[in-house]
């Protein structure tokens, strides 16, 4: 059982994070490259399967990889597709899924990024063992993974807990969305 890797990606509004984890959750080698350079999502995918190839070759020997998992802004699980990213110029509705799991070749699960760190604070990090918790994210944009009475909370969507479009100032700064007052534009990386 300790041959056993798993695959993260962090798909970012700057950079995409990859990475290959061992069952205690240790980071063993990992792969970044800017998401925002890539205006098309076939440039990017191409940028991934370069990175994932070249992070297939950092597997130790004797060890092998059985599934990956991503968190990505506005990512809809249920869909596996990102909903209206606004940080990306990649469409309204980008196919996730459907494009990265034939590259990575392994079950491929899908979440929201916010609540991708939630679950990992909760499994290694600070919130182990806890029944009710926020993890909230600062970068690119602003979100928030919530658990409570130990469950994820996800919404119909998978978008639960995304707080970084909510209007703080009706005549606030203007935001990528569109809207203006967005938290996003106070309280983030961007902002």
């Amino acid at each position: 059982m300790d041959d056993i890797l798993m695959l993260g990606i962090d798909i970012g509004g700057t950079y995409t994070k990859i990475g290959l984890v061992n069952r205690q959750g240790e980071l063993l080698a990992f792969r970044t490259f800017p998401s925002h350079a890539r205006e098309d999502f076939t440039d990017f995918l191409q940028a991934f399967q370069d990175n994932f190839k070249q992070l297939m070759e950092a597997v130790p020997e004797g060890m092998r990889v059985v599934a990956a998992g991503i968190g990505a802004p506005n990512a809809n699980p249920y869909r596996g597709t990102m909903e209206y990213p606004v940080n990306f110029t990649w469409g309204d509705r980008v196919p996730l899924l459907e494009h990265i799991r034939p590259i990575v070749g392994r079950p491929v699960f899908l979440t929201n990024d916010a609540n991708a760190s939630a679950l990992g604070e909760w499994r290694f990090g600070l919130a182990k063992g806890l029944e009710h918790f926020i993890v909230v994210t600062l970068g690119t944009g602003l979100g928030s993974g919530i658990v409570s009475h130990g469950r994820l909370i996800e919404g119909t969507s998978g978008l639960a807990g995304e707080m970084g479009h909510v209007e703080v100032r009706p005549d606030g700064r203007q935001c990528i969305c569109g809207k203006r007052g967005c938290l996003e534009t106070y309280a983030s990386a961007s902002g």
